[in-house]
Protein backbone atom coordinates (compact mmCIF):
# COMPACT_ATOMS: atom_id res chain seq x y z
CA UNK A 1 0.00 0.00 0.00
CA UNK A 2 1.41 3.37 -0.59
CA UNK A 3 0.81 6.99 0.49
CA UNK A 4 0.70 7.77 -3.03
CA UNK A 5 -2.73 6.22 -3.80
CA UNK A 6 -4.40 7.10 -1.01
CA UNK A 7 -4.43 11.37 -0.27
CA UNK A 8 -3.28 11.40 3.55
CA UNK A 9 -2.59 15.22 3.25
CA UNK A 10 -5.43 16.28 5.56
CA UNK A 11 -3.75 13.78 8.50
CA UNK A 12 -0.34 16.22 8.13
CA UNK A 13 0.47 19.47 9.84
CA UNK A 14 2.17 22.40 7.73
CA UNK A 15 5.29 20.49 8.43
CA UNK A 16 4.57 16.69 7.18
CA UNK A 17 4.02 15.76 10.63
CA UNK A 18 1.12 12.89 11.51
CA UNK A 19 -1.74 14.57 12.97
CA UNK A 20 -4.01 12.37 13.57
CA UNK A 21 -4.65 8.44 12.85
CA UNK A 22 -7.08 7.65 10.51
CA UNK A 23 -9.47 5.06 12.09
CA UNK A 24 -10.60 3.08 8.60
CA UNK A 25 -7.39 0.86 7.65
CA UNK A 26 -8.19 2.55 3.91
CA UNK A 27 -6.11 5.61 5.02
CA UNK A 28 -4.55 4.20 8.37
CA UNK A 29 -2.06 2.08 6.54
CA UNK A 30 -0.89 4.77 3.80
CA UNK A 31 -0.53 6.80 6.84
CA UNK A 32 1.79 4.54 8.53
CA UNK A 33 3.50 3.46 5.71
CA UNK A 34 4.37 7.08 5.14
CA UNK A 35 5.69 7.09 8.57
CA UNK A 36 7.79 3.69 7.58
CA UNK A 37 8.72 5.83 4.95
CA UNK A 38 11.37 8.00 7.18
CA UNK A 39 13.27 4.98 8.36
CA UNK A 40 16.40 3.65 6.43
CA UNK A 41 16.36 0.12 4.77
CA UNK A 42 19.14 -2.19 6.39
CA UNK A 43 19.80 0.47 9.68
CA UNK A 44 19.10 -1.45 13.30
CA UNK A 45 17.38 0.60 15.91
CA UNK A 46 17.14 0.56 19.52
CA UNK A 47 13.84 0.94 20.96
CA UNK A 48 14.42 4.77 21.93
CA UNK A 49 15.88 5.43 18.21
CA UNK A 50 12.92 4.16 17.13
CA UNK A 51 10.59 5.97 19.76
CA UNK A 52 12.40 9.34 19.17
CA UNK A 53 12.33 9.03 15.23
CA UNK A 54 8.12 8.68 15.41
CA UNK A 55 7.99 11.87 17.62
CA UNK A 56 9.49 14.05 14.98
CA UNK A 57 7.32 12.41 13.03
CA UNK A 58 4.04 13.14 14.58
CA UNK A 59 2.16 15.52 17.08
CA UNK A 60 -0.54 13.81 19.36
CA UNK A 61 2.31 12.33 21.84
CA UNK A 62 1.40 8.45 21.41
CA UNK A 63 4.91 7.32 19.74
CA UNK A 64 3.92 3.68 21.75
CA UNK A 65 0.78 3.10 19.84
CA UNK A 66 3.03 4.12 16.53
CA UNK A 67 5.74 2.05 17.38
CA UNK A 68 2.98 -1.06 18.25
CA UNK A 69 1.10 -0.32 15.05
CA UNK A 70 4.04 0.03 13.08
CA UNK A 71 5.17 -3.59 14.14
CA UNK A 72 1.82 -5.40 13.63
CA UNK A 73 1.21 -4.23 10.05
CA UNK A 74 4.84 -5.54 9.31
CA UNK A 75 6.63 -2.26 8.60
CA UNK A 76 8.71 -2.45 11.30
CA UNK A 77 9.91 -5.69 12.39
CA UNK A 78 11.98 -6.43 15.78
CA UNK A 79 13.90 -8.69 17.59
CA UNK A 80 12.10 -10.85 20.27
CA UNK A 81 12.64 -8.56 23.30
CA UNK A 82 12.14 -5.83 21.77
CA UNK A 83 15.33 -4.28 22.05
CA UNK A 84 16.14 -3.70 18.32
CA UNK A 85 13.75 -2.71 15.50
CA UNK A 86 14.84 -2.50 11.94
CA UNK A 87 12.34 -1.69 8.32
CA UNK A 88 10.78 -4.58 6.31
CA UNK A 89 11.44 -3.84 2.69
CA UNK A 90 8.46 -2.38 0.66
CA UNK A 91 8.40 -6.10 -1.27
CA UNK A 92 7.97 -8.24 2.04
CA UNK A 93 4.62 -6.60 3.11
CA UNK A 94 2.46 -8.25 1.82
CA UNK A 95 3.28 -10.57 4.65
CA UNK A 96 2.38 -7.74 7.06
CA UNK A 97 -1.20 -7.31 5.23
CA UNK A 98 -1.84 -10.80 6.09
CA UNK A 99 -0.75 -10.80 9.47
CA UNK A 100 -2.19 -7.69 10.27
CA UNK A 101 -5.69 -9.22 9.19
CA UNK A 102 -5.25 -12.48 11.73
CA UNK A 103 -4.21 -9.92 14.26
CA UNK A 104 -7.26 -8.31 14.20
CA UNK A 105 -9.10 -11.55 13.77
CA UNK A 106 -7.59 -13.47 16.82
CA UNK A 107 -8.08 -10.16 18.72
CA UNK A 108 -12.10 -10.24 17.96
CA UNK A 109 -11.46 -6.39 16.18
CA UNK A 110 -11.95 -6.96 12.53
CA UNK A 111 -13.67 -4.26 10.63
CA UNK A 112 -16.16 -6.90 8.77
CA UNK A 113 -17.98 -8.09 11.81
CA UNK A 114 -19.28 -11.47 9.27
CA UNK A 115 -16.09 -12.39 8.92
CA UNK A 116 -15.09 -11.86 12.63
CA UNK A 117 -18.20 -13.52 13.80
CA UNK A 118 -17.48 -16.67 11.38
CA UNK A 119 -13.49 -17.13 12.55
CA UNK A 120 -14.79 -17.22 16.16
CA UNK A 121 -17.29 -19.55 15.58
CA UNK A 122 -15.90 -21.71 12.57
CA UNK A 123 -12.17 -21.05 14.75
CA UNK A 124 -8.87 -19.84 12.65
CA UNK A 125 -7.95 -23.84 11.70
CA UNK A 126 -11.05 -23.48 9.44
CA UNK A 127 -9.48 -20.76 7.62
CA UNK A 128 -6.33 -20.07 5.14
CA UNK A 129 -5.63 -16.62 4.64
CA UNK A 130 -3.30 -15.72 1.71
CA UNK A 131 -2.77 -13.40 -1.11
CA UNK A 132 -4.06 -15.12 -4.27
CA UNK A 133 -2.77 -13.02 -6.94
CA UNK A 134 -1.49 -9.57 -6.93
CA UNK A 135 -3.22 -6.68 -9.69
CA UNK A 136 -1.92 -3.99 -10.53
CA UNK A 137 -4.52 -0.85 -10.96
CA UNK A 138 -4.37 3.11 -11.67
CA UNK A 139 -7.56 3.80 -9.67
CA UNK A 140 -10.15 2.17 -7.41
CA UNK A 141 -13.10 2.63 -10.08
CA UNK A 142 -10.84 0.21 -13.05
CA UNK A 143 -10.52 -2.66 -10.54
CA UNK A 144 -13.87 -3.60 -10.27
CA UNK A 145 -14.31 -5.69 -13.42
CA UNK A 146 -10.87 -7.43 -13.15
CA UNK A 147 -11.66 -8.35 -9.01
CA UNK A 148 -15.17 -10.10 -10.63
CA UNK A 149 -13.03 -12.13 -12.91
CA UNK A 150 -10.27 -13.17 -10.65
CA UNK A 151 -12.99 -14.26 -7.91
CA UNK A 152 -14.68 -16.33 -10.99
CA UNK A 153 -11.28 -17.79 -11.75
CA UNK A 154 -10.30 -18.75 -7.78
CA UNK A 155 -13.51 -20.11 -7.21
CA UNK A 156 -13.01 -22.72 -9.96
CA UNK A 157 -9.56 -23.08 -8.70
CA UNK A 158 -10.52 -23.96 -4.79
CA UNK A 159 -14.00 -25.57 -5.69
CA UNK A 160 -11.51 -28.56 -7.06
CA UNK A 161 -9.96 -28.58 -4.24
CA UNK A 162 -12.72 -28.63 -2.05
CA UNK A 163 -12.31 -25.35 -0.70
CA UNK A 164 -15.04 -22.14 -0.79
CA UNK A 165 -13.38 -18.66 -1.76
CA UNK A 166 -15.02 -16.75 1.49
CA UNK A 167 -17.09 -13.57 -0.72
CA UNK A 168 -19.85 -12.88 2.34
Amino acid sequence: MSSEKTNIAKFLDDSGRIEQLPVPNKTKLPVLDYLAEKFDEGQIYSEKEVNGLINVWHTFGDYFMLRRLLVDYKFLEQTSNGAKYWLVKKEDRKEGDINGAKVRLEGGSHPYRELQKEWTHFGSENFIIEILENLEYDNEESIAEDLALIQMIWEDKLAKENMEFYKK
